[in-house]
């Protein structure tokens, strides 16, 4: 004797999945539907299950069968803003419906935009407003921005500190060391909340010439290649530039070790602080060379560049950092981030007055 399940009701039938809660722009969500009869079986026979979509803008959901009373919905939103879904089964609504949260995409370069709210004596501000790349306003923070004025008349250079309002706004500082008129600039970093590495380039010579033979992004560096590949088509005569910015926890004095076969170049802020590039490395593990730098402020972007090169034999890299409060660590891929882009019209001149 066959069973088979009754017919298909809303009352048993239910919906499950992030996608049915939240989602961002640009990127596909989804969620599940599972069709039952009223004694909770699965349906084996197809049903017609569609989402009817309220908001502030179209979308559509594709609803595709998988097997036996399971479906699965899928959307990708370019619009941000509070929509409400509505799944049906077989023309009739689900008992409840659900709101779904879409928020922005990460912050663009090409939409971001920013205005100085303040230019009077020695002081500068400026506002900026995150914009992703469908022109919704973000809701919320965790973008890194790198700011700095150059005067015009004698070039002297002066670091914008970044207040982020966890809105989509951000506020810049600028503590300047004389009235007049100066170029401001803006860029937008990569990675939100946390870093994703430093851009590294790889070369099949120690000198960092011609074009390199990979880039890639490297979480951090931390490389014991022994007799191994370095790049990929070279063991030894090799040589490799990682650049980006680094994020330091705290306002405070770090000392930077590195443990290297052979050479290695270490600079922050355009400030060399390692300098052994010539070195050959006498121990089998590598060299040690050291140096410091003072972060005037915590949670800040600052420039970073380590090039490295080896010539034969057992080839390393290995950063770490340290500092009163920050224990001795290989430093982390958090606080690494791989580059960034400038905002549009932030190659802007502006005057302060006195």
């Amino acid at each position: 004797v066959e069973v088979i399940p009754g017919a298909a009701t809303v009352l048993t039938s239910n919906v499950s999945g992030a996608g049915y809660y939240e989602a961002t722009v640009n990127r596909e969500a989804s969620f599940d539907v599972f069709i039952h009869d009223i004694k909770s079986n699965l349906r084996s026979d197809p049903d017609v299950v569609t989402v009817a979509v309220f908001g502030p803008a179209n979308l559509a959901v594709a609803v595709t069968r998988m097997h036996s009373g399971y479906y699965v919905a899928k959307y990708t939103p370019v619009r941000a803003g509070t929509y409400v879904f509505q799944v049906r089964l077989n023309g009739n609504n689900f008992p409840r419906s659900q709101n779904v949260t879409v928020y922005p995409d990460e912050a663009s370069a090409n939409n971001t935009i920013f205005h100085m709210t303040n230019g009077t004596q020695l002081n500068a501000t400026a506002l900026i407003t995150a914009i992703d790349n469908r022109s919704n306003l973000m809701w919320k923070g965790g973008h890194f921005f790198y700011a700095w004025m150059i005067r015009t008349y004698d070039g002297s250079r002066t670091r914008g500190w970044l207040v982020d309002h966890q809105n989509g706004n951000y506020s810049l500082k600028f503590n300047l060391s004389k009235p007049g008129a100066h170029m401001l600039y803006i860029e937008l970093v990569k990675g939100r909340y946390t870093g994703d590495g430093l851009t590294g380039k790889y070369y099949t010579n120690p000198w960092l010439s011609g074009k390199p033979s990979l880039t890639r992004i490297d979480p951090y560096i931390n490389f014991l290649w022994g007799q191994d590949y370095v790049a990929p088509t070279a063991k030894d005569y090799v040589s490799i530039v990682w650049e980006g910015y680094i994020q330091p926890l705290y306002a405070e004095t770090y000392n930077f070790s590195l443990q290297a076969d052979d050479g290695v170049r270490l600079t922050i802020e355009n400030v060399l602080i390692v300098n052994k590039w010539l070195n050959s490395a006498r121990e089998f593990l590598g060299s040690r060379f050291s140096g410091a730098y003072a972060f005037p402020m915590a949670k800040e972007m600052y420039k970073f560049k380590l090039e490295w090169r080896d010539s034969v034999d057992v080839a390393l890299c290995t950063l770490f950092w340290e500092s009163r409060t920050q224990l001795k660590e290989v430093v982390p891929k958090g606080r690494f981030h791989s580059g960034s882009r400038p905002i549009v019209n932030s190659y802007l001149r502006y005057t302060t007055t006195p």
